[in-house]
């Protein structure tokens, strides 16, 4: 589907359910991924578009900040201009895109299930009484 937003024309998909390989396809060939939200928990598909080497482009949210670092650019999500001009601004300005990128790759390094694991394990144990030892 083409659709023409703000002056930017561009391939727009409705896929519906896709799996854990299409949406990593979706992901690794897009030229950013947007990511709106008003709240967020976390934000898991901050880390697979850094790690898939895709630029971001996210609301301005605490945890996205926190999740996000310096590999994404952000947004107001009450102000559909805010994002159309960071659209524009990653179109125009292909060194923006290799910065993210490379902010990305950088960011991603935070985060790993085996390090996950590893503190989510410290914490539980940190909560253990001395009669349940």
């Amino acid at each position: 589907i083409m659709a023409t937003v703000h002056g930017l024309e561009e391939k727009i998909i409705f896929s519906g359910f896709v799996s854990e390989t299409e949406k990593q396809n979706l992901i690794k060939n897009a030229e950013a991924l947007i990511f709106p939200s008003l709240y967020e928990g976390f934000g898991l598909p901050i880390v697979e578009a850094n790690v898939l080497k895709t630029p971001l482009i996210c609301s301005d949210i605490p945890s996205f900040r926190e999740v996000a670092g310096e590999s994404a650019l952000f947004f107001n999500p009450l102000d559909v201009s805010s994002l159309v001009a960071k659209i524009q601004e990653l179109i125009a300005n292909p060194e923006l895109k290799k910065t993210l990128i490379a902010s990305g790759q950088t960011n991603s390094q935070r985060f790993n299930w085996s390090e996950s694991a590893r503190k989510l394990s410290k914490l539980i144990h940190s909560y253990e009484t001395p009669a349940n030892k």
